[in-house]
Order: structure tokens, then C-alpha cells, then sequence
């Protein structure tokens, strides 16, 4: 009688953990990035500065994800859209040079792969490809055939971490950082002037999401 106990214990054990559930959710994400654009330029002037350029703002997400949850494990995954408001104009010191860079709207696809380490709170990994528009903007008076004014949508890939509290059956506060390596671009105003453009972005976000469970 204790072993047939036992093993309907263990019986209902496996199958409360074989228990699956799933549910769409909707989000909103509020942030700071951080993006760095290195520069390399090929030309027969020398009136440029060469390196890596900060541009910096706030940024605001939307996001619609659909998650899976089996045990302490889940699985997400999401459609999100993404405007920058990060510009970023400087002018090369004595010289009649500016140059101005910019991030716009992106747009993308992540999973989330996570592990709820309490009864509240998810752990969860980020991993995705986003595509997202730039602007390059170079004016010259001294050197007018390196001028160049371009925008590009450049595709990268996220990875990231993250984590969720619940807060109640419906919503829950969401907090995240998210790194993505873009492309790299290149511009070439003349034949005797191009300038290669790599942007890497750091993204930290607070966030709410609306469960619809």
C-alpha cells in the first residue's frame, strides 16, 4: 500500500511538470541607448577624424510576443518595433567639417529563453535580428566632393538578458539590456573619398507587459 502511495505521488509529481501553458502578451519599453559608430575613411585629404562616435538618447519599444511555459522553463517569442531618438552632430575642430549621425525606427524578432528562479520573477536570455534605419550626414566647403547625406537600413543581431517581476495576474515589470552589432556600411561621395561605418548599440530598458492569460 506505501509503494502504491508512493508511486501515485510520483505519478501526479510528472505530470504537474509536464503541464503546459501558453499566452500572447503586449509590452511597452522605455530606455537609454548607447551607440558607438566607428569610422574609417579612405581619402586624399586629411581634414577628418578618424575613430569611434558616440551617439546617445532615449528610446521607446513596442513589442508583441507569444510565450510557452512548461515547468519553471519558457519559452518566448517576439515582434518588436523600436524608435531611436538618438542624434548625434559634431564639428572637426579647425575645419569647416561637421558630420552628424542618427538612429531612427527599427524593427525586429527575438526569442527569450527563460528560467523562473522564484515564484515571481523570470530570468530570461535574449536573442534576435533587428533591421533598423540610419542617417550619415558629412558637409564639407573645403572638401565638397566628400559630402554625403544617406540614409541606410542596416540589419544587426540582439543578444541580451533580462528579467521579469509579476506584478499581478495581468501585468508584470520588465527589465532588460539588449547589445546588437549591425552591419557594416560604406559611403563613397567620390572616388577619392569613402568612409566605412560599423554601429554597435547598447540598449537598457524599463518596461510594464500585459499578460493575456
Amino acid at each position: 500500500m506505501k509503494r502504491i502511495f508512493i508511486l501515485s505521488l510520483a505519478a501526479t509529481s510528472l505530470c504537474s511538470l509536464g503541464q503546459v501553458s501558453a499566452a500572447p502578451y503586449l509590452g511597452f519599453l522605455a530606455g537609454y541607448a548607447n551607440t558607438t559608430i566607428n569610422t574609417q575613411k579612405t581619402a586624399t585629404t586629411s581634414n577628418d577624424v578618424t575613430g569611434n562616435h558616440a551617439v546617445n538618447g532615449f528610446a521607446g519599444s513596442l513589442y508583441l510576443g507569444y510565450r510557452h511555459t512548461f515547468a519553471a522553463f519558457n519559452l518566448a517569442g517576439e515582434l518588436f518595433g523600436t524608435y531611436y531618438g538618438d542624434t548625434s552632430a559634431e564639428r572637426i575642430s579647425s575645419t569647416s567639417t561637421r558630420n552628424k549621425y542618427g538612429l531612427k525606427v527599427g524593427y525586429g524578432i527575438d526569442l527569450l529563453p527563460g528560467f523562473t528562479i522564484a515564484k515571481n520573477i523570470n530570468l530570461f536570455a535574449i536573442l534576435g535580428v533587428q533591421s533598423t534605419q540610419f542617417t550619415f550626414k558629412r558637409t564639407s566647403s573645403s572638401a565638397s566632393t566628400e559630402n554625403f547625406d544617406k540614409n541606410k537600413t542596416l540589419s544587426g543581431i540582439d543578444l541580451g538578458v533580462g528579467t521579469e517581476f509579476t506584478l499581478t495576474d495581468r501585468f508584470s515589470l520588465r527589465m532588460t539590456y539588449k547589445y546588437t552589432a549591425f552591419q557594416s556600411t560604406t559611403l563613397k561621395p567620390s572616388s577619392s573619398y569613402r568612409e566605412k561605418f560599423s554601429p554597435r548599440t547598447n540598449l537598457f530598458g524599463v518596461g510594464i507587459v500585459y499578460h493575456y492569460n
